[in-house]
């Protein structure tokens, strides 16, 4: 009778014990989905963000997810990567940063190209891209900022602006079949419209003639100055146009035709000529582009060089081409002539760090 009614009183109790046993039966499948999904989410949220913060700098984003790996396998500090792909440099370490071979070592670290740029106090981690061989598009020239764009910047694929604006000098300089030529004409076809060309050849026009319309354009820039003209500050549908001279195989300017004395005193007037166009030309609209496949000494005067705001550089064979053109060696990390395939060049243009340009190449 006892054992009868303790049956009767459990049985309620193991109808709902069973019920629930169901319930969690049923509902377990659910509950491993949400767990799963909860799991997949909290590892996948943060690597979607890291994607969708950098873009395309993949390179920047494996260097922030692999922070900690890079401090033990490089002991270099990295504490946090910008959008950018910037890098604050950590007190001391910036030879570490400098280290040859560091761009490729990580490169194969993390299992993805890598290019670094080192320069005052912050590395700039940028993902290279694949250009093709040959990339067409239209130079531009905007008279309101002085940019100008003939071509794409090899890191970033991205129109690569040289600032003309407060420059009244810029060199050009690189090796035969190195696409020097193709780069001065995209520079005369974006600044057509907006300025009066002069271009001399050096291997076909005769000093004399060079001369007389350099003077021209000296006296040109004197009366600008004497009318107080500030160029780059007046309003662009007003101001003049720009008196671009452009100096092709510039060596001939310089160089006597002889040691005699008197074509000795003819090369220094024209060397003192291009130096005072290039000296008191930014305010008065003038540019002077010298261009030259020698690159010695000799060729362009370093007063001269050190005056141009605007510095470029095709294909070299020897690290000391780049220096006597720049002015600086480019340092690990920075782009360099040497490793330059016909129709890129590097430049300085005093505003962004050096970079590597593919100029546009013309429609066949």
């Amino acid at each position: 009778m006892s054992s009868s009614s303790s049956e009767d009183l459990l049985a309620p109790l193991n109808e709902a014990v069973e019920g629930l046993q169901e319930k969690v039966m049923e509902g377990l499948p659910w509950a491993i989905a949400i767990a799963m999904t909860a799991l997949v989410l909290w590892a996948a949220v943060p690597w979607l963000w890291r994607r969708a913060w950098y873009r395309d700098n993949t390179a920047a984003r494996k260097i922030q997810a692999a922070s900690e790996r890079i401090k033990n396998h490089f002991d270099i500090s990295i504490s946090r990567v910008s959008r950018e792909g910037k890098i604050r440099i950590a007190p001391g370490e910036t030879a570490k940063w400098l280290r040859p071979g560091l761009e490729a070592e990580l490169s194969r670290f993390l299992h993805t190209p890598i290019r670094l740029t080192v320069r005052e106090g912050l590395v700039t981690v940028k993902t290279p891209v694949n250009l093709p061989s040959s990339i067409q598009g239209k130079p531009q020239f905007s008279p309101k900022s002085g940019a100008l764009v003939i071509g794409v910047n090899t890191t970033t694929g991205d129109p690569a602006e040289i600032t003309l604006r407060e420059k009244s000098g810029m060199i050009l300089a690189g090796k035969p079949g190195s696409g020097k030529t193709f780069a001065l004409k995209a520079i005369r076809h974006a600044l057509h419209p907006y300025a009066d060309i002069a271009v001399f050849d050096g291997k076909r026009t005769r000093p004399e003639d060079f001369y007389d319309k350099a003077r021209k354009i000296q006296s040109g820039m004197e009366k600008r100055l004497n009318n107080g003209l500030d160029y780059w500050t007046e309003d662009e549908t007003n101001r003049p146009k720009l008196l671009v001279l452009i100096l092709d195989e510039v060596q001939r300017w310089f160089s006597p035709e002889s040691r005699s004395k008197p074509d000795k005193e003819s090369a220094q007037i024209r060397e003192a000529l291009i130096r005072d166009l290039i000296q008191r030309g930014r305010s008065a609209g003038v540019l002077v582009i010298l261009t030259t496949q020698r690159m010695t000494a000799d060729v362009v005067p370093t007063g001269i060089r050190d005056l141009c705001g605007v510095k470029a550089i095709g294909r070299a064979t020897r690290p000391e081409d780049a220096e006597l053109v720049l002015g600086i060696r480019p340092g690990e990390g920075d782009p360099s002539p040497i490793s330059a395939s016909p129709g890129q060049l590097v430049v300085d243009d005093e505003k962004s760090p050096l970079r590597m340009i593919q100029v546009y190449m013309p429609k066949s």
